[in-house]
C-alpha cells in the first residue's frame, strides 16, 4: 500500500450527527484559537470525550490549543485543514517563557511553545495544564496540517506525550526556523511528513514508559536532525530522512535509547546519520535492518569512544546493523557487540519500500450501520443490523455511540467496520446475556471471514460476566487489517459523564463489582485457523479474559504493531502451532491485584518469530517475583531484537526467556538480540557452587560476623535466616511482621536489620512520615518507610531496639553502611551523594546506617570507609559507580565504574570486584575479564572464609571461586 503525504485521507464529511463540526463559519475574525479552544471543551463538558471533525480551511494559531485525554480532532475536505502560526506571535517567539512556562521541558529548551498541547486535564485558571500522562488515553490528531511563519523559534507544533489508543496521522509539518514538529510523543503515529526546522521530533520516554512506533514518515531538511530522543524506544518503519545532518540523536548526554528502525530510507546525511550514547550499557540498543542509504558516509557512531562505521558505497543497504547486547543463542555469553552488514547498491531507487498498512475505502463506499437500522444508544438491541451489516461486504461507518449486540456477528468476505474513536464508539455485550453464558466452547462477539476483512477505531466490549464470549474470533486472510481497537473491560474505562470506571475493590484484592470475576471469559483476540494480516494500535486490559491475544494454528504471515496487553491473571500473549510472525513495540504489564501470577508470553511449538522492541513491565504496586517472562515450549528460529525487562520494584522477571522442557534461561534482564536456535543443549552443570540453603521466596540482605557467620533476608516471608559457618547448617533466625530487606553487623557483631514497614496508625497520630520524601518507590504506597532494629542474633526476639535517626553533628562513627543500589532515574548522581542528615548509630558507636530513603528499598548494604572506594549500582541503567568517601561517610567524586551490576556488588581482597547482574561478572578495573553463568539469579553476594556467598531469589550457594 502507498501513502500520499499531500492526500486529504478523509474527503467529505462524516455522516455522524452525534460529533461536532468546527469551520471556517464557526468563528469571526483572523484569529481561530478562542473558538476552536471552546468548542473542544465544550466536548469535554457535554460527554467527556468524542470526536471534533474540523473542515478544510485555513485556521490561524495565536494560542496554546489545549486538548483534554480522549478527545480527538479529525479534518476533513478535498484538502486537509491547515493550522497557521502567524509571524512572530508572541509567546513563540523566543522572547520569553512561553505558555507552558517551561516548566514541563527538558532542559535546553526551556521556552519552548506548543500550537496544540494534548493534556490530561482541562485547564482552569485554577489548575493550570497538565501534561499527557500514562492515563492519557483515546486522544488523537489526524489529517491537519501545520505551518509555522518566520520569527517564531521557539514554536512546535503538538505535544502528545498521550497513552493506549493514541495517536498522530496524516499531517504534514511546514516548519520554516520553528523548533520541531512534535515534542515529546507517545504510542504511535503514522503518515507525516516533517520539512524543516531545528528538528523533526524531540521526545523522552513517553507518559508510561512503552516503546514508541513512528511509521511511513518523511523528514527532510531539518538543521539539527530528525529526531533527538531519549529512552523513547523508538520503533521506526519505512522513515524516509533527507537533506539534513542526523536521522537519530541523543536528546543530552548520557541517556540510552532502544531503536529498532526497518525498512527506511536515509538520503544526503551530512554528519553520523545514527547516533548512540551509553554504548557499553546493556540498556541502550539499536537494531536496524534493510536501511537503503544515499550518500550517506557515517551510518553510525558511538559518541562515547567516537568509534565510526563507514559507508561500502556512495549507495548502499545496511541489511542488518546491531549494537548492544547480543546472544547468538540462549545460552551464549550476552557481549556488547556490534554487527554490521551492508552491501553496495548499483542504482538508487526513489521509493525502495512499500508500506504494509492498507488504505482506508473511499469515503463514497462507506455506508453508515444507520442505514441498516441500528440506534447505537447502548440499550436497543442493534443485533439484526450489526449482522445485516457484517454480511453486506461493504465498508460500514459507525458514528459515535454504543451498539449492542446479543449474539455473534460474523463478518463476510471484505465487509469493514470504520468507525473513529475506539472509546466513543463502541460494539458492546452487557452482562448476562444467554448466548455467551454458562459453561462450552467459546461464542465470539465478532467472527471474520477467511477472506479479507477490516475493523478500524472502535471499541469491543464483551462485558465482565459472559463466561463463553471471545470478543474477536481473527480468520480473516494477510492482507486484512485491524488498528485502533480497544477490547474495553476493566482498565481504561470512561464514563461518558467524567472520570474512571472504579476497577478494584478497596483493598485491591479484587473486582469492584464483586459479582464480576477476573480470568473467567476467554481471550479478547483469538487469531487463528489460518488467519493473519497486520494489527496496530491494540489495548487489551480486560481482567475478565484469559488473556489479551492468543494466536493459534496459522502460519499465514502477520504482524502486530503497538499492541499493549496488561492486567490479565494468567497470560498477555499466548501462541501455539505459529509460524511467520512479527510483534513490533509490543508491550506487557502485570499489576499486584491480578496479574502476580501472570506470565507474559508463552509460546508452543512456535517458528519464524521476531520480537523487536519487547518491553516487559512489572508495575510498581507489584511486591512478589515471578519466575519467567517468556516461556517456549519446542521452539526454533525466535528473534528478539531489543528487550527492556524492568520495574521500579526489585521484582523484575526473574528470567527473560525460560524453556523448561531442557532447563535452560537467557539471563539478561535487557538486551539488543537474543536469538533462539532450537537446538540449545542445558549447559553442564559447574562443580563450584554448592547450596546451602533453599525455601526462599526473594532471598536479599547478605551480612557476614566475624566469625564467618551469614545472615540473609526474605521480605516476602518476612523471615531472617543466618548461616552457621562452624556447623555448615542454616537456622531460622527470627521472624516478625516487618520486611527485612538488608542486614548489618557491627564491629561487636550486633545485628541491625533494615525493615520496609507500612504503618497503620491515622495520619494524626503517625506524625511526619518517614523516607516520604519524593521517590519512585515510596511515593505510591501511602505511610511507608524504612525502619531499623538491632538484636542480639542469640537472643533475638527479647534483644530487639529500635534505631532512630541521629543527626550528624551529633555522631562519629567510622564505618557507615549505604544502600549498595538506588532507583532515581536522572537523579541517581545528586542524591546519592547529597550531605548526610543523619546516621542510624549501632550499639558499637562505630558503625551506622546511612538515615536515607533509599536503604528501604535496597537489597543490600555496603560499607563506606574513608580512603577506600564505595561501589552503587544505579538499578535504572545497572550502572556500577565509584565515590570516595568523606570523613563524615557522605559520598563524593562519582565515576563510572562498570556497565554491569544491579543490587551492588562485593570488591574482593584481589582488587576485583563481583557483580552479579543474571551472570556474575568479575571485572577489574572496570573492565569485565570474566563472565559466569550461575545455577540461579544472584540477588547479592558476601565474601566468606572459604568462598563467596550467593544469596539468590529461592536459594543460597556458596561459589568456590578458583
Amino acid at each position: 500500500m502507498a501513502h500520499r503525504h499531500d492526500t486529504s485521507v478523509y474527503t467529505q464529511a462524516f455522516p455522524d450527527d452525534n460529533a461536532l463540526v468546527f469551520s471556517p463559519q464557526s468563528y469571526t475574525g483572523d484569529d481561530a484559537s478562542d473558538a476552536l479552544q471552546a468548542t473542544i471543551y465544550r466536548i469535554v463538558d457535554e460527554r467527556n470525550y468524542g470526536n471534533l471533525y474540523i473542515a478544510e480551511g485555513v485556521y490561524n494559531i495565536t494560542k496554546t490549543i489545549y486538548i483534554p485525554r480522549s478527545v480527538r480532532l479529525i479534518g476533513f475536505g478535498k484538502t486537509r485543514p491547515l493550522f497557521v502560526l502567524p509571524a512572530n506571535t508572541p509567546g513563540f517567539d523566543g522572547t520569553g517563557k512561553g505558555v507552558d512556562g517551561g516548566q514541563y521541558n527538558s532542559p535546553g529548551y526551556p521556552g519552548a511553545v506548543t500550537m496544540f498541547w494534548f493534556t490530561s486535564n482541562r485547564p482552569t485558571e485554577e489548575q493550570p495544564p497538565a501534561d499527557a500522562t500514562a492515563g492519557t488515553f483515546y486522544s488523537a490528531l489526524a489529517n491537519v496540517d501545520f505551518r509555522i511563519m518566520d520569527g517564531n523559534p521557539m514554536a512546535v507544533c503538538v505535544r502528545a506525550h498521550f497513552a493506549q489508543n493514541a495517536f498522530v496521522s496524516h499531517c504534514n509539518f511546514y516548519l520554516g526556523s520553528g523548533l520541531s514538529a512534535l515534542y515529546e510523543v507517545g504510542n504511535e503515529m503514522e503518515n507525516l511528513a516533517v520539512y524543516g526546522g531545528k528538528y523533526g521530533i524531540l521526545c523522552r520516554q513517553t507518559s508510561p514508559s512503552w516503546p514508541f512506533v513512528l511509521m511511513d514518515c518523511t523528514f527532510d531538511g531539518q538543521k539539527e536532525a530528525a529526531i533527538a530522543s531519549w529512552t523513547t524506544g523508538l520503533t521506526l518503519f519505512r522513515i524516509s530522512v533527507k537533506n539534513t545532518k542526523a536521522a537519530i540523536i541523543p536528546f543530552g548526554t548520557g541517556n540510552w535509547e532502544k531503536t529498532y528502525m526497518e525498512d527506511c530510507v536515509l538520503e544526503n546525511i551530512s554528519d553520523a546519520a545514527i547516533q548512540v550514547d551509553l554504548e557499553n550499557n546493556g540498556f541502550g540498543s539499536l537494531n536496524a535492518r534493510h536501511i537503503y542509504c544515499n550518500n550517506v558516509p557515517t551510518p553510525l557512531k558511538l559518541r562515547e569512544s567516537g568509534k565510526m562505521l563507514a559507508a561500502p558505497s556512495a549507495m548502499y543497504k545496511i541489511e542488518k546493523l546491531v549494537h548492544g547486547a547480543v546472544m547468538q543463542d540462549m545460552i551464549a555469553d550476552s557481549k556488547i557487540d556490534t554487527i554490521y552488514e551492508a552491501t553496495p547498491l548499483q542504482a538508487w531507487q526513489q521509493n525502495p519500500t512499500i508500506s504494509d498498512i492498507p488504505n482506508l475505502p473511499s469515503m463514497t463506499e462507506w455506508v453508515s450501520i444507520k442505514t441498516f437500522g441500528a440506534v447505537g444508544d447502548g440499550q436497543t438491541d442493534d443485533t439484526a443490523a450489526l449482522c445485516a451489516a457484517a454480511a453486506s461486504g461493504k465498508a460500514v461507518f459507525f458514528p459515535e455511540g454504543w451498539y449492542r449486540t446479543t449474539n455473534t456477528i460474523v463478518m463476510a468476505e471484505n465487509t469493514q467496520f470504520i468507525g473513529m474513536n475506539s472509546i466513543s464508539t463502541q460494539i458492546i455485550l452487557k452482562d448476562d446475556e444467554p448466548a455467551f453464558a454458562s459453561f462450552g466452547i467459546p461464542v465470539p462477539l465478532i467472527e471474520t471471514s477467511r477472506g479479507f476483512n477490516l475493523l478500524y477505531s472502535l471499541g469491543i466490549d464483551s462485558g465482565g460476566k459472559n463466561p463463553r464470549a471471545l470478543a474477536v474470533k481473527w480468520t480473516a486472510n494477510a492482507q486484512s487489517y485491524m488498528n485502533d481497537i480497544k477490547f474495553v473491560g476493566g482498565h481504561g474505562q470512561v464514563h461518558k459523564s467524567g472520570g474512571w470506571v472504579n476497577v478494584y475493590n478497596a483493598n485491591r484484592t479484587g473486582d469492584a463489582d464483586p459479582a464480576k470475576e477476573w480470568d473467567f471469559q476467554y481471550t479478547s483476540l483469538l487469531i487463528t485457523d489460518g488467519g493473519g494480516g497486520v494489527f496496530k494500535n491494540i489495548w487489551s486490559a480486560s481482567p475478565y479474559s484469559d488473556s489479551g491475544i492468543a494466536i493459534i494454528g496459522t502460519k499465514t504471515p502477520g504482524k502486530i504493531y503497538c499492541t499493549s496487553l496488561e492486567h490479565h491473571v494468567r497470560h498477555e500473549l499466548k501462541m501455539r502451532d505459529v509460524e511467520n510472525w512479527a510483534f513490533y513495540a509490543l508491550q506487557t504489564e502485570e499489576e499486584k491485584a491480578e496479574g502476580l501470577e501472570a506470565l507474559p508470553i508463552e509460546m508452543v511449538n512456535c517458528k519464524n518469530i521476531l520480537f523487536g522492541n519487547l518491553w516487559i513491565f512489572r508495575t510498581v504496586y507489584v511486591h512478589r517475583p515471578y519466575p519467567d517472562a517468556i516461556r517456549i515450549w519446542n521452539c526454533a528460529n525466535l528473534e528478539f531484537a531489543n528487550v527492556h525487562n524492568y520495574t521500579q520494584m526489585q521484582y523484575v522477571f526473574d528470567n527473560l526467556i525460560t524453556d523448561p522442557a531442557k532447563n535452560i534461561t537467557a539471563l539478561p534482564w535487557e538486551a539488543a538480540l537474543i536469538k533462539v536456535t532450537g537446538h540449545e543443549q542445558a549447559p553442564p552443570q559447574t562443580k563450584s557452587f554448592t547450596k546451602i540453603a533453599s525455601g526462599l521466596t526473594f532471598g536479599s540482605g547478605a551480612a557476614v560476623d566475624s566469625k564467618g557467620n551469614l545472615v540473609f533476608c526474605d521480605a516476602l516471608q518476612k523471615r531472617v535466616y543466618r548461616w552457621i559457618a562452624a556447623e555448615k547448617r542454616v537456622e531460622l533466625l527470627c521472624d516478625l511482621h516487618w520486611a527485612p530487606m538488608c542486614a548489618v553487623f557491627d564491629s561487636q557483631d550486633n545485628l541491625a536489620i533494615v525493615a520496609d514497614i507500612t504503618e497503620l496508625r491515622s495520619e494524626a497520630q503517625r506524625g511526619p512520615r518517614r523516607g516520604r520524601e519524593y521517590h519512585p518507590y515510596y511515593m505510591w504506597f501511602g505511610p511507608r518507610g524504612p525502619r531499623v532494629y538491632t538484636l542480639d542474633p542469640n537472643n533475638p526476639y527479647e534483644t530487639m531496639q529500635v534505631v532512630e535517626p541521629t543527626p550528624v553533628a551529633d555522631a562519629n562513627p567510622q564505618v557507615v553502611y549505604h544502600p549498595a543500589h538506588a532507583w532515581t532515574p536522572t537523579t541517581f548522581i545528586p542524591e546519592a551523594t547529597k550531605p548526610l542528615a543523619g546516621y542510624y548509630m549501632l550499639p558499637d558507636g562505630k558503625t551506622a546506617i546511612a538515615a536515607v530513603k533509599d536503604i528501604g528499598r535496597s537489597l543490600l548494604l555496603s560499607a563506606a570507609v574513608p580512603g577506600k572506594t564505595f561501589y552503587m549500582v544505579d538499578d535504572s541503567i545497572n550502572r556500577t559507580y565509584a565515590f570516595d568517601v568523606a570523613p563524615c561517610g557522605s559520598l563524593t567524586n562519582p565515576k563510572v565504574y562498570a556497565e554491569n551490576g544491579r543490587y551492588g556488588v562485593l570488591p574482593l581482597p584481589c582488587g576485583t570486584v563481583i557483580a552479579p547482574d543474571g551472570y556474575i561478572y568479575e571485572i577489574q578495573n572496570g573492565t569485565t575479564i570474566k563472565q559466569i553463568r550461575t545455577p540461579e539469579r544472584a540477588t547479592c553476594a558476601a565474601l566468606l572464609k572459604d568462598g563467596i556467598a550467593l544469596v539468590c531469589r529461592n536459594s543460597v550457594w556458596v561459589w568456590a571461586k578458583e
